[in-house]
């Protein structure tokens, strides 16, 4: 009984300490007007470490194609370390195995699209289904730019290229990277940071 009442108040002032330590996202709205009115949005997407590099490749190639979207930048949002064990025939003995489990960021700076769009693309894709029902009630993209509580901070990985490659929308890549950087590289923009949860 004591026990249950003590994991209660733990579990309490876990959660009060998530509350407290914020983490900066930035939206995905690239003008003033509400998805209502057809306002622009830029597509990010967040994919949690289900998803294996391979194979995250290969679904961003599928989705550059089915929705003729230009080329697309990964991002190493966080990097979680697991042990396994496992046996060498060669040394009869079990051996403690260090994998990196990565999770990753997308941005596609080539492409403008409304937030109906953008939330067709997300659908489709096998991404994080907390990013999915985040997003639902807000009208809105948010990907988090700022270090989580272990001072990991979002990392350019790779590119994927398209076929339907085209001009990127520079202004937005910018701010991205100027905030990764911890810059506030542009003022006065309806696109703007917002604190969001450290989930």
């Amino acid at each position: 009984m004591q026990w249950r009442f003590l994991n209660r108040v733990l579990t309490i002032n876990t959660r009060l300490t998530h509350l407290e330590n914020p983490v900066l996202g930035i939206r995905s709205n690239l003008d003033n007007r509400s998805p209502f009115d057809g306002g622009l949005h830029a597509l990010m997407v967040d994919y949690d470490a289900r998803l294996p590099e391979e194979e995250l490749i290969k679904e961003l190639h599928t989705i550059q194609k089915k929705f003729k979207k230009g080329d697309c930048e990964v991002f190493i949002s966080s990097i979680k370390t697991i042990y396994k064990f496992y046996f060498d025939s060669s040394i009869p003995f079990f051996h403690l195995k260090r994998i990196p489990i990565k999770k990753f960021h997308v941005y596609f700076f080539q492409d403008m699209m409304t937030y109906w769009e953008a939330c067709k693309v997300i659908a489709f894709s096998s991404c994080c289904n907390a990013f999915k029902r985040w997003r639902l009630p807000r009208c809105n993209i948010v990907l988090r730019i700022s270090p989580k509580s272990n001072g990991f901070v979002p990392q350019p990985y790779m590119i994927i290229k398209s076929k339907y490659s085209k001009p990127e929308i520079r202004w937005f890549k910018d701010y991205v990277y100027g905030m990764l950087r911890g810059e506030e590289v542009i003022k006065n923009r309806s696109l703007s940071a917002e604190r969001i949860w450290n989930g």
